[in-house]
């Protein structure tokens, strides 16, 4: 079985992460992913994961395209498949509003010219070629990475409508999707794409205790636009009506408590661990997907929850 592990960026020790790296090739993932939010920088977490590591693949997941410049987001993520050649993945997204604006006092406009732009950018500059170009959401006058990675990265889109899945298919390396059971997978236009599927998953044989900790978090995350949308497309508008008309009132509790548990159960893996890791590799074989491991639960079992639900067991 491979499947990847993101980390989530609010729970990692950094004073253990060398050793947390170690434990996660043991425990037979193929792959660690880092994103971006609010918690750590994704490219510092994976180069010391690199660093820790001989063999495991390091993939981003998702940078923001309006968080980092062009020219630094070719920098940053130029260095890092630079220092681990052939062991990297490139994914960016458009993140959303709150993020972008909110945290990061960029306007969010555009985002789906915004990251096919970005794509196309990093596509020439981590070539190694010079870049002098009028795109449509930004112009680049004469930039060229002086030391540009051996091996060009594959770059992956975060993709949640339908004008993103054409942009991954066509132009990208492969998809990253969040939210999606496997069935839903099955419906998508991924097309050939390589596709990524993040997968939040609860080793905890609670179920009460499990929908408690799920509802606040999906109720957040399923009221962002683009994946009310994407939840809408997939045929979830109807029951997930009451948290987004609760959400939109400013009543988050009401949001969170509203969350069927049927919709619980559709987009969170629990169980024990042996449970879940039996539907980990369920989830693939009926999806084609990768599983991009979230582990959840308490920020100080990190490391235990994690190999707990490995590919190798703990």
């Amino acid at each position: 079985m491979s499947w990847g592990i993101e980390l989530p960026d609010d729970a990692i020790d950094f004073e253990s992460l060398t050793e947390l790296g170690r434990d996660l090739e043991a425990a037979g993932y193929a792959s660690v992913w880092s994103g971006e939010t609010s918690g750590c920088d994704a490219v510092a977490v994976l180069s010391i994961l690199g660093a820790a590591t001989s063999r495991i693949h390091l993939g981003t997941a998702v940078l923001p395209v309006y968080t980092r410049t062009p020219g630094m987001l070719a920098l940053s993520t130029g260095t890092l498949a630079m220092s681990f050649p052939g062991r990297v993945s490139i994914g960016i997204g458009a993140s959303s509003a709150f993020i972008v604006e909110r945290w990061n006092g960029v306007p969010f406009q555009r985002p789906y010219a915004r990251v096919r732009d970005t794509l196309r950018f990093l596509r020439t500059a981590l070539a190694g070629k010079k870049v002098s170009q009028e795109f449509e959401t930004f112009t680049i006058r004469g930039f060229r990475m002086r030391i540009p990675p051996q091996l060009t990265p594959p770059l992956l889109i975060g993709a949640t409508g339908p004008r993103m899945f054409e942009c991954a298919i066509q132009e990208a390396d492969g998809i990253i999707l969040n939210w999606c059971s496997a069935q839903d997978i099955a419906t998508l236009p991924t097309g050939a794409a390589q596709v990524y599927a993040l997968l939040n998953v609860y080793p905890n044989e609670d179920r009460d205790a499990v929908h408690a900790l799920a509802r606040p978090y999906l109720a957040q995350y399923l009221s962002v636009p683009a994946y009310a949308g994407q939840q809408r497309r997939l045929g979830r508008g109807e029951p997930l009506s009451e948290v987004w008309d609760a959400w939109d009132q400013g009543d988050y509790a009401a949001a969170g408590r509203a969350v069927p548990e049927d919709v619980i159960d559709e987009l969170i893996i629990h169980g024990s661990p042996a449970e879940c890791r039996e539907k980990i590799a369920e989830f693939a074989r009926v999806s084609g997907a990768t599983p991009l491991v979230i582990p959840k639960g308490d920020p100080e079992r990190l490391r235990e929850v994690a190999c707990s639900i490995g590919p190798d067991g703990a």
